[in-house]
């Protein structure tokens, strides 16, 4: 009978070590690269962030001065409310004349001072409630028709005739007011003027006030 002892156990046998001493070092330099890199890539992210959000901040301060400065431009540049009605006052006032005076149909009228003092005592004492639209001078005889805002208007307008020249003192023997179909209010007024001038006669086109 044969006995086998084993003298060499277990114990004895070399084990497999997992991790040396070089590999853990090998381990923790890896990770230091990879925490380092991961660390690096982020920091370039919020650098260029942060470059992207200062370019934005910068246009859109641009934008805000612009903005402001546009405003302020066009503050001071909005016109003056006095100077702008007396603007549109000299134009109307203009534009009556012109039209006036457009409207000769003969060529005397033009060279008659006594007319020329008409027309502009006539755009002088202007009312926004009549719209002149014939003027008749001839043999001493004056005719003034047009259109009127109310029944008001004309007694009024034809008291400021004291304030000109030409008109003062002098007495209209007719007036006529009538109403049409559509409620539109004429006027037709009539007197012999002392002081006349070439006979003629002028219509201001479309019914323009004065």
């Amino acid at each position: 009978m044969k006995i086998r002892i084993n003298l060499y156990g277990e114990e004895f046998r070399p084990r497999r070590q997992w991790a040396t001493l070089p590999q853990m070092i090998a381990g923790w330099v890896l990770a230091l690269l990879v925490v380092a890199g991961c660390s690096l890539l982020i920091q370039q992210l919020k650098t260029s962030q942060q470059t992207a959000n200062q370019q934005q901040e910068l246009a859109l301060n641009a934008l805000r001065l612009e903005s402001e400065r546009l405003i302020a431009e066009q503050a001071r540049h909005k016109p003056d409310a006095e100077l702008s009605r007396q603007n549109k006052q000299m134009q109307h006032d203009l534009q009556i004349k012109q039209q006036l005076v457009n409207s000769l149909t003969a060529r005397e009228m033009l060279k008659s001072n006594g007319f020329a003092v008409l027309l502009s005592d006539l755009a002088r004492i202007r009312s926004q409630g009549i719209a002149l639209q014939h003027i008749q001078l001839e043999e001493g005889r004056l005719e003034l028709s047009g259109l009127a805002s109310s029944s008001q208007d004309v007694p009024a307008w034809v008291n400021r005739f004291a304030e000109t020249e030409s008109l003062t003192g002098k007495e209209f023997s007719e007036l006529q007011i009538s109403r049409d179909g559509s409620g539109q209010l004429s006027f037709h007024l009539s007197s012999p003027l002392v002081a006349s001038s070439a006979p003629g006669a002028t219509t201001a086109p479309g019914g323009r006030k004065s």
